[in-house]
């Protein structure tokens, strides 16, 4: 494999996990007992974990391969600084919360 599929490769285990966990609830014997409304609630729930997790893990790995630039400054309210000098930036959507570094 590429150094990027590579790095990619090992990026996304917590989104594995997450799903290998979806999995094993599905095939989980107790499972079978409950509705089909409540199967779909669940899955519904735990997609959204995974669709987060994916996500997460996506701007993880591209942090880890971005150029980083010298000497770019951004406006704060306090003034100007450089980049990347404070702390992660937190990103809402409508389905949960990723941490950009």
């Amino acid at each position: 494999m590429s150094g990027y599929a590579d790095e990619a490769a090992a990026g996304f285990e917590r989104s594995r996990a997450v799903f290998d966990a979806v999995a094993a609830e599905l095939a989980d014997p107790e499972c079978a007992q409950v509705t089909h409304a409540e199967l779909e609630e669940r899955l519904t729930e735990r997609s959204r974990e995974l669709m987060r997790q994916l996500f997460q893990d996506h701007v993880d790995v591209r942090a880890v391969r971005e150029e980083r630039r010298t000497g770019v400054v951004v406006r704060t309210r306090s003034g100007r600084g450089p980049r990347g000098c404070g702390p992660s930036r937190r990103r809402s959507g409508g389905d949960g919360v990723v941490w950009l570094r």
